[in-house]
């Protein structure tokens, strides 16, 4: 792997240096997921799970965020960041941010509270409308508890969501949540074991600063659909998918594994030898522009391969290339 971006507790202990900071995910299909680094929501186009629902360019989100609060003997820290109307930073979970990284394309974060750490990372699956978050505690003596607020939305993702617009019905299934909208979508979510609360609660507010610097609406609102309750185990991973798939296979260590590998067979590929004195940068960049391509289907009704010229304002540019089936 290329030499790891990292900002360490100078930059994620500054909210207005690290709210410039963002990361971004893509499945090959045209989805996406992207965010601050202290996961407070800045743009219209922040969320774990923006996907299209028919074409390419009609791309929804679905995911918003994940809010975890750690729980030890008694006492209790959020480890998220909001921004609410009125400038309003309410909790600054970004205060226990010790370090944030990408190893290959992977954003992993570090939460520390004194000796206590919890990681976390995210994914999305290659070729399917799916995201991982993964959670792993270490240096406690005994089970923590993590308490996870699971946001969900259902608005294209230029714009903003009214509540008077759409809410959700959400069903227990086994080992994880069904959420329907009205308008006919199903995300599903699955869990590593955990205590499952399913409720409907509007969270409202959240105001998105780059939104209100580019002179555009910049107040949203999201859909709080449960929480998960954790029981974290010293250095075992914990965590969830969120998929608009049919038939989504779970399996949180697995599709990690899998990620990581493939951007190391990426890296080792035929222009191996060629790019092997070439410095960090440029084998990031090669990381980097395989998140532009994506599969579809071309005019002639053979699928092949195109690209996206920039997430998330830009679409397909060009007819796509090769031919036969990829």
């Amino acid at each position: 792997m290329p030499q790891r971006i990292l900002f360490g507790r100078e930059i994620c202990g500054d909210l207005r240096q690290a709210e410039k900071r963002e990361w971004w995910l893509s499945n090959n299909m045209g989805a996406y997921a992207g965010g601050t680094i202290t996961g407070s929501l800045t743009r219209r186009y922040h969320g774990l799970l923006i996907t299209p629902l028919s074409s390419a360019l009609d791309r929804y989100l679905m995911m918003a965020k994940a809010d975890a609060t750690l729980k030890y003997y008694g006492r209790e820290w959020p480890l998220f960041t909001n921004r609410w109307y009125g400038n309003v930073i309410d909790p600054p979970g970004y205060h226990y941010l010790e370090q944030f990284q990408l190893i290959g394309r992977m954003p992993v974060w570090r939460y520390a509270i004194g000796r206590i750490i919890l990681e976390m990372r995210v994914w999305m699956e290659p070729n399917q409308a799916t995201t991982y978050v993964a959670y792993r505690l270490s240096g406690a003596d005994e089970t923590a508890t993590l308490s996870v607020n699971l946001l969900a939305n259902r608005r294209g993702h230029h714009g903003t969501m009214q509540i008077s617009e759409s809410t959700a019905s959400v069903t227990v299934i086994s080992h994880g949540l069904d959420i329907k909208w009205p308008q006919g979508e199903t995300l599903c979510l699955q869990t590593t074991e955990a205590e499952i609360e399913p409720w409907q609660h509007w969270y409202e507010g959240f105001e998105l600063k780059q939104e209100r610097a580019r002179g555009l609406a910049y107040l949203d609102n999201n859909l709080s659909i449960g929480r998960l309750a954790y029981e974290l185990v010293p250095d075992e991973w914990a965590g969830f998918a969120v998929s608009m798939e049919n038939e989504m296979l779970f399996d949180l260590v697995a599709s990690m594994e899998a990620f990581l590998k493939s951007d190391q067979t990426l890296l080792d590929g035929s222009d191996s030898d060629m790019l092997s004195g070439a410095p960090d940068w440029i084998h990031r960049l090669k990381l980097t522009a395989e998140s532009f391509l994506i599969q579809r289907d071309l005019p002639s009704g053979k699928s092949g391969s195109s690209i996206i010229a920039g997430y998330p304002w830009f679409g397909v540019w060009g007819l796509g290339f090769g031919g036969g089936t990829q």
